[in-house]
């Protein structure tokens, strides 16, 4: 090893290190400013710590993951750290640093070269800080995916003993008892590792690999049950979708702490895929070793096989996409960049490029990373407290739309009644059976529009949190019992046509409202940003028909 070559690895290290204390201080600050838990991290901590086993497991339908994360959360619980927010907030936290530890392991068991590309790419986007984070199972997920590559990598290209292979087995069933979506991106590992071996004759080495991904896929046919009853309510979130949509969504959470890195992202992953295939074929006259020309292969192979199923993946499935839902097909496509890239570039001066193309994206990306890990996901807590302080036991509290139920449940402790639109029975979780069960009714919200018009009429106040959007001049027409209308089990359309029967009534007979202003020195996200109306009085004009 040359002198510049020790060197350069030296300032590798260097610039990861930094980048690595930069992103531990990103961290403590989303632990210390992260604010109140949001729906969805509620709906996870109510499942996993439901007093039995078998409603946990029964109720996994309603919040489709595997059950690891909720098994880990269900721990936390029972030693005690469950109690307040931060609490669980320190979870995430060390989730997330534990994180960044990963991509070094990663590296360093791979090639021993530093995670250079990895960290400023994947780790220092906001998508990551702030959703790894949560009280969600992707953080875990990327985790243990990040383990399954580099334990598949080593079987693929070392010697190894019963010990790698069973390190490998672990990894690749974690991944998958964490996040159903792992199970493409160990399919899209497990292929590359076995194009690998099957050029190079290895066959035990193959057999190898195929064993831990069969044994994985094997493990999920316990949830079998659990995709059934899923089954019965996905129809609610099914929509139109084209690849263009699932891949704005991709090209969105990688631009979400700079819209010049999705571009960066993109010349990257095409470069590596346009010498990934030169290099099978030219490679042998630049004297290119065939060692290297592999593990291009490899990376090249379960980056293209990993990216593509992905996006095909949530095509077919038809769901509204959320950006957190490729954090690991990020992290997986980072390692595979490293591993190609690492292999490339051994001069020292093209390095030298590397290294001021990271310095110029962490320029870039730590002060956006920094503003999403002051952002609060939700401010149920702060609207709950102020309605609490206005609200008497005569007046009535409506929340729209049902999910903003699952955080406003936690946080309120008023006086006042409150419900939903429309009123279930459970506002603990994600209720998706009982929010079909109304969309299957001829009325389900004509109890809480008379309990509206009563509570007005006695002089009590309503107070609306959430979203009301319906001012219109025409009474909205009530939907007909899904799946007799154009919105079939369109869930949104029935959730929008409820609350627009709502407002309609009150912004037609209430004489008086008022917007809340509650101070928050911090931004809140526009996902569970709640706004909170307080109306009065009752005109006696009637209500124009909507037939």
């Amino acid at each position: 090893m040359t002198w510049n070559h020790h060197h350069s690895r030296r300032v590798e290290f260097g610039i990861a290190a930094s980048l690595t204390v930069v992103l531990v201080g990103l961290h403590l600050t989303v632990l210390t400013h992260a604010g109140a838990l949001w729906r969805d991290e509620i709906s996870s901590l109510r499942l996993a710590t439901m007093p039995t086993l078998s409603g946990f497991w029964s109720s996994l339908a309603l919040d489709p993951f595997p059950a690891l994360y909720f098994l880990l959360l269900r721990l936390w619980n029972a030693i005690g750290l469950a109690r307040i927010d931060f609490d669980l907030r320190l979870l995430g936290c060390l989730i997330g640093l534990l994180l960044i530890a990963t991509l070094w392991w990663c590296c360093w068991r791979i090639n021993r070269r530093a995670p250079i590309w990895p960290l400023v790419l994947f780790a220092l986007n906001p998508v990551v800080i702030q959703f790894g984070d949560s009280l969600r199972a992707y953080g875990v997920g990327v985790i243990f995916i990040a383990v399954a590559f580099a334990s598949i990598w080593k079987l693929t290209f070392r010697k190894n003993g019963i010990g790698s292979f069973a390190v490998a087995i672990a990894a690749a069933l974690l991944s998958v008892q964490t996040l159903f979506t792992n199970a493409l991106l160990l399919f899209a590992i497990s292929f590359g590792a076995l194009i690998v071996c099957i050029r190079r004759r290895l066959w035990w080495r193959a057999a190898a690999i195929f064993s831990v991904g069969l044994i994985a896929a094997t493990s999920l046919l316990v949830y079998l049950p659990i995709f059934r009853r899923t089954r019965e309510w996905s129809s609610l979130l099914v929509m139109p979708t084209r690849f263009s949509y699932v891949f704005a969504k991709y090209w969105q959470a990688l631009a979400e702490g700079s819209s010049v890195v999705p571009y960066l992202w993109l010349c990257s992953m095409l470069v590596a895929a346009i010498v990934a295939i030169l290099s099978q074929f030219g490679s042998r006259l630049k004297g290119f070793p065939d060692t290297d020309r592999d593990k291009i292969l490899f990376s090249g192979v379960t980056l293209g096989t990993a990216t593509f199923g992905t996006i095909i993946f949530f095509k077919v499935v038809s769901w509204p996409t959320s950006l957190w839902y490729f954090l690991p097909l990020m992290a997986l496509s980072a390692l595979c960049l490293h591993v190609i890239y690492s292999t490339l570039f051994e001069n020292v001066r093209v390095r030298f490029v590397g290294w001021v193309a990271v310095l110029g994206v962490a320029g870039i990306s730590i002060l956006p990373a920094q503003r999403h890990s002051l952002i609060h996901l939700t401010n149920a807590d702060l609207m709950a407290q102020a309605v609490a302080s206005q609200a008497g036991k005569e007046d009535l509290v409506l929340v729209s739309p049902y999910f903003y139920a699952i955080s406003f449940q936690r946080y309120y402790h008023g006086a006042a009644p409150w419900t939903a639109v429309p009123t279930v029975d459970d506002y603990s979780l994600h209720r998706w059976d009982l929010l079909k069960q109304a969309m299957e009714e001829r009325d389900p919200i004509r109890a809480t529009l008379e309990r509206v018009q009563t509570t007005l009429q006695k002089g009590h106040k309503i107070f609306l949190v959430g979203a009301f959007p319906y001012r219109g001049p025409k009474a909205p027409v009530p939907l007909a019992p899904a799946p007799q209308t154009p919105e079939g089990w369109w869930l949104q359309g029935y959730l929008h046509n409820w609350a627009a029967q709502t407002s309609f009534l009150i912004y037609q007979h209430a004489e008086h409202s008022r917007l809340f202003i509650v101070n928050d020195p911090a931004p809140v996200s526009g996902m569970e940003h709640l706004l909170v109306f307080e109306v009065s009085g009752w005109k006696s004009e009637p209500v124009a028909s909507a037939h």
